[in-house]
């Protein structure tokens, strides 16, 4: 039998311009070219359907579910690779491997070690073994992978000698390699590395300000008061791990957000946090209380963005070259399962993280301003108000802009992500009106 060179990935080819195929008419010749246009075509657009429509990654299920020094399981599940291949498998278990003869030459697995995993030992494969014969088979990493390659057989199979056409092959086959070529794996892997939160998301810390109790001893004069106000806003380098996590996070976003746009900017940041800062050092007793409020409103804002990082991963529309025929199913050991495992990307489409991602954006723009905008009034001048508002038990978006915020456009915007919106960003109770509708009571 004669192997003829394999395809390239559907997808890589695809001009839907200038995807064209014929209506037949009657006594029309017919050629293969036409029989494959028709094809093509369909498979293509079924291909997009998939990848664009539905999402890509895993979907549910592929889980490794109990591994030994010698077998390991996987359970059923199914999975869309990037140029549109449907994976779906049952459980199986493995106890075998052997090397792996790559007929579709994967160009990702070029130089890495590889093996091919069996259910049974079969006969006549290369290099085959038991999985007990590894050393530290929990260090390997298991994939998914379909093996795409055409078989021409020539005009004679041993029945007869009419010329059958090429066969397609889509094998659906469980590799593992060591993990050390896990970085290998994802260099060019854009989808995975765009939307790894777990590589920064445990390091992000949860942040709180210390409660203040009050007591008939602690309260005996303006003075302690102060101090318990003051030491409780500056413990344990608070303001510090609190720049260090927004920084983060922009740095971990640029590449879906374009914070310049928005006028965010890391150096501001920096400085605005410094005066913050030096300006506690230096507060007076009466403004204390303020400054306490303002650094528990940075902290809820940057809490609502942590808390949505896990849930801002979408790909309206996904790179073929992410990975075309493979899926990544994470290492045997739990330990680094979860950061070594594709995730389903679903499109926006069929998910609501693009809404998500856009909240994100707002929060990340709502904590640069309250801090650009954050200004205690001249007390002596300031004029007496009240303003309603919701108690501190509801989200800070849905409470009224405090006295100690400037309320310019920017803030007010994206203040509450709702209003925003349904277009009624200013739509806001606070101290300062000149930027809000005149909704007040």
């Amino acid at each position: 039998m004669k192997t003829i060179k394999n395809k390239e990935p559907y997808l890589k080819k695809l001009d839907i311009r200038g995807n064209v195929y014929e209506q037949f008419v009657p006594d029309q010749v017919l050629t293969h070219n036409n029989l494959n246009k028709i094809v093509d075509y369909f498979e293509d657009q079924d291909r997009l359907s998939r990848i664009h429509l539905s999402g890509v990654g895993i979907g549910c299920g592929l889980n490794i579910i109990t591994h030994t020094n010698n077998k390991f399981e996987i359970g059923q599940g199914v999975g869309i690779t990037t140029d549109g291949d449907l994976i779906k498998t049952e459980t199986s278990e493995f106890l075998y491997y052997s090397i792996f003869a790559d007929k579709g030459e994967y160009p990702l697995f070029n130089d890495l070690e590889v093996f091919e995993v069996h259910t049974q030992e079969g006969a006549g494969r290369e290099g085959e073994h038991p999985l007990s014969s590894l050393s530290n088979l929990q260090n390997y990493l298991v994939i998914a992978y379909v093996e795409n390659y055409t078989e021409d057989a020539g005009l004679c199979d041993g029945f007869n000698c009419d010329d059958s056409g090429t066969k397609v092959y889509a094998n659906l086959k469980f590799l593992i390699t060591h993990k050390k070529n896990f970085e290998a794996l994802i260099a060019a892997d854009t989808i995975y590395n765009n939307h790894n939160v777990l590589a920064y998301y445990d390091g992000l810390p949860e942040l709180h300000i210390p409660r203040l109790l009050l007591n008939v001893t602690n309260t005996k004069s303006t003075n302690n008061v102060y101090n318990q106000f003051r030491n409780k806003t500056l413990s344990n380098d608070l303001l510090k791990e609190l720049n260090d996590a927004y920084i983060t996070i922009i740095n971990k976003l640029r590449h879906r957000i374009n914070f310049e746009k928005f006028g965010v900017r890391k150096s501001e940041v920096n400085t605005f946090f410094t005066n913050l800062k030096d300006d506690l050092n230096t507060t007076t007793e009466i403004t204390i209380q303020y400054k306490y409020d303002f650094v528990k409103d940075l902290l809820e804002t940057y809490q609502q963005i942590r808390e949505l990082l896990l849930h801002i991963h979408f790909e309206c529309v996904p790179t073929v070259k992410a990975f075309p025929k493979h899926l990544l199913l994470g290492t045997l050991s739990e330990k680094t399962r979860i950061q070594t495992r594709h995730q389903f990307y679903p499109s926006p489409i069929v998910s609501g993280n693009d809404e998500k991602l856009m909240e994100v954006r707002s929060l990340i723009i709502k904590f640069f301003y309250q801090l650009k905008q954050y200004k205690i009034p001249e007390i002596k001048s300031a004029a007496i108000k009240i303003t309603p508002s919701k108690s501190y038990e509801n989200n800070l978006s849905l409470r009224a802009i405090p006295y100690y915020y400037q309320t310019k456009n920017a803030l007010v915007r994206n203040w509450n992500f709702k209003d925003l919106q349904n277009r009624k960003e200013t739509y806001q109770l606070g101290y300062h009106k000149n930027n809000l509708s005149l909704i007040h009571i």
